[in-house]
């Protein structure tokens, strides 16, 4: 089974912290809570986080728009 990681992005529109799938870096996604679209980029450089972080049934995913 792959394990997909995620890093924290707060979308610049509405502000809340979302995961977005590392695969997603330099792509524009589409964030769940507002709609509002930006550009993936991890600012902070930190380790991303793991499928099985408490964030995941906290934080609202990111989709790429269709």
């Amino acid at each position: 089974m792959s394990q997909v990681t995620y890093f924290v992005q707060g979308c610049p529109t509405c502000g809340r912290a979302s995961q977005v799938r590392v695969e997603y870096l330099g792509q524009l996604v589409q964030c769940r809570h507002c709609g509002g679209e930006f550009t993936a980029v991890d600012d902070d450089e930190a380790a991303p986080l793991d499928v099985a972080a408490p964030l995941r049934a906290n934080g609202d995913w990111l989709q790429k728009p269709r």
